[in-house]
């Protein structure tokens, strides 16, 4: 069994499921938004997208479905900064949605604690030996 462990430095970020409309307004300048939620939700939007790149960056392997086909463990522990904080299960789909392409045969645990000092995101994959090296 192999395992990966990596740090994600900041307070986590829950998924966020766009819709096609939604989308689309990232293509819109902010400017040229009326006056109302649009540029709040282009705000979370580009918050989740530029939250999902730094797990990317921080993740040792790459393209982790295209090297291993079996079934990989997951656990995730955060430390949100405060007591406003997205739901743990979707921080742990975030992370989840960043690294596999394909989550189907992940699973595994999260839990959270606080820590107002150094806000973070611990990951550790298990990744089983039927896999391809």
């Amino acid at each position: 069994m192999k395992e990966i462990s990596f740090t994600i430095p900041g307070n986590p970020v829950g998924y966020l499921r766009m819709t096609q409309g939604q989308v689309k307004l990232l293509r819109i300048p902010r400017a040229r938004l009326r006056p109302g939620n649009a540029g709040l939700i282009v705000d979370r939007i580009r918050k989740y997208l530029e939250y999902k790149e730094e797990i990317r960056y921080r993740c040792p392997i790459k393209n982790l479905n295209e090297i291993y086909h079996e079934s990989a463990r997951m656990d995730v522990t955060m430390y949100f900064k405060n007591r406003k904080h997205p739901d743990p299960d979707n921080v742990f789909k975030a992370v989840a949605d960043a690294i596999f392409k394909n989550d189907n045969r992940l699973f595994g645990t999260f839990a959270f604690y606080f820590d107002r000092d150094c806000p973070r995101v611990e990951v550790k994959i298990s990744l089983e030996e039927g896999g391809k090296p």
